[in-house]
């Protein structure tokens, strides 16, 4: 259900959220937020979101946020040869620690205030240490990415990301009233060998509940569902190729077959596009969705027979939780994902799901093809 773990919460007596992120009920931020706040709310304890002034008006309105955070994407300064990117991130992470420090001195004079940061990476840790450092407020820090996960950072500015993540690090272990938590034991695990440090690892509290499907009185057909947009990240090349050699080996599955996913945006565009339309080519029943709210993608979920997770362990998702996996498992639901990540974790602790090498296309179609033979065996 929607339940989180926080230490200290008697000692609460007001919560403060910041999460400059969330923009759309798309992906999990919005779930993250409105858990938490519900399952604060539920125990009395107030609660104010701040997020930024791109938030569309439908999450403001329902959890009655206040605007902090403002963000620039089309700055002038990203289109600088090498060192744009740089200037950009630096100039983004001035503007947000100058962010939090007004919320620092409007929200911080209440004895009892306690301030969240649900979605730490990277890429914003050091604002938040910044203005955290010094604080005599109880922070707590929610760690979503391990510190070898610097994704799209060029091997150049690499080593000294990893200085400044170890500086802040430095800044906010000073200080006794920070404490840092994560939603994957994986993450803990480097956290902990590499400061020394402890970092309790929480629940993941948004679980969509939703009933899985009842195989002995469906059709006989599967229908495979990649949740969220198709990315490279998320494997969309590998189930490309584990499809077109189900088609090339096992013809008479592919009837059987309908593989439900979203193309959308134009991130990517020029590597997703070719893969679209030899997704289109197969034989098999394909459906393409754009993007979709949280009903629709809710339910998606409930209509999905099997779930294909087999995201990149290259891309930061050998670490990373996924929301979709909790949601798969709560619900009961079969799901194939990666070896040798969190995920690969919670197959062998829950025994619901394949784990398969995130590259290999092989045992991708090997893996569809036993979940196919097994729930066909169960009805």
């Amino acid at each position: 259900g929607r339940k989180i773990c926080v230490p200290l919460m008697t000692a609460i007596r007001r919560l403060i959220l910041l999460d400059e992120l969330i923009e759309t009920k798309i992906g999990h931020y919005y779930e993250y937020d409105k858990s938490v706040m519900e399952a604060f709310k539920n125990r009395q304890i107030p609660c104010v979101l701040y997020t930024r002034d791109a938030l569309s008006n439908d999450i403001r309105q329902e959890l009655q946020t206040k605007n902090a955070f403002q963000y620039n994407p089309k700055s002038a300064v990203r289109k600088l040869k090498f060192i744009g990117p740089f200037l950009y991130r630096f100039r983004q992470w001035r503007q947000l620690q100058q962010q939090i420090r007004q919320v620092l001195r409007s929200e911080g004079q209440e004895p009892g205030t306690v301030f969240f940061i649900p979605n730490i990476f990277w890429f914003n840790l050091w604002p938040f240490a910044a203005a955290f450092g010094q604080t005599q407020h109880p922070v707590f820090l929610l760690y979503r990415t391990a510190l070898s996960d610097t994704i799209d950072v060029s091997p150049l500015f690499k080593p000294f990301i990893h200085h400044l993540y170890k500086a802040a690090f430095r800044r906010l272990s000073k200080n006794r009233q920070v404490h840092f938590l994560t939603d994957s034991d994986v993450i803990a695990t480097e956290f902990r060998q590499l400061y020394h440090h402890p970092m309790t690892v929480v629940p993941i509290p948004h679980v969509v509940e939703m009933d899985s499907p009842d195989f002995a009185l469906m059709p006989d057909r599967f229908r495979f569902y990649l949740p969220g947009g198709a990315r490279i990240e998320k494997g969309i090349a590998t189930i490309t190729e584990a499809i077109e050699l189900l088609q090339q080996h096992h013809l008479e599955v592919m009837t059987r077959m309908t593989l439900v996913t979203q193309f959308f945006g134009e991130k990517e565009k020029e590597l997703l596009e070719p893969l679209q339309k030899r997704l289109q080519a197969l034989s098999c029943e394909t459906v393409f969705l754009g993007k979709l709210d949280s009903d629709a993608y809710q339910h998606e979920m409930k209509a999905a027979h099997i779930l294909l997770i087999p995201y990149l362990n290259s891309r930061g998702y050998q670490a990373r939780t996924s929301g979709v996996l909790a949601e798969a498992i709560a619900a009961g639901k079969p799901f194939i994902t990666s070896r040798d990540s969190w995920m690969d974790m919670q197959v062998k602790q829950y025994e619901t799901g394949l784990a398969i090498q995130d590259t290999s296309a092989q045992e991708l179609a090997e893996a569809m093809l036993q979940m196919m033979y097994d729930r066909s065996e169960e009805r």
